[in-house]
């Protein structure tokens, strides 16, 4: 990798990094909230299903910057480094007949 690249990524990782872990902390204390309102005797559903949307919105953004992240160091490799990397990975398990083929793009 270039030096470019080095830069670029591990730039990107620690952006990541700390958004993430800002989105953690909140998802703890959204799962605390949830937990509380579901261990009540008699459990207040509109406030628990608003209380889970939340925390499902948190983890579509965890998982959004996750993908992001991953996209984005792709797109700072060259095809030569993207397919080292391919060919880096162990081989898939098989998959069932009736299933779907996996997608190798990345």
């Amino acid at each position: 990798m270039t030096d470019e690249q080095i830069l670029a990524i591990t730039k990107d990782v620690g952006a990541t990094h700390d958004k993430v872990g800002t989105l953690h902390e909140n998802l703890k204390s959204l799962s605390d909230q949830l937990r509380t309102l579901l261990d009540a005797p008699l459990v207040d559903e509109k406030a628990a299903m608003a209380q889970a949307s939340q925390l499902m919105d948190l983890e579509k953004q965890v998982k959004t910057a996750h993908i992001g992240l991953m996209i984005r160091v792709k797109n700072q490799l060259t095809p030569d480094q993207q397919q080292k990397l391919r060919d880096l990975r162990p081989p898939r398990p098989p998959m069932p007949a009736d299933a779907p083929a996996p997608d190798s793009s990345f």
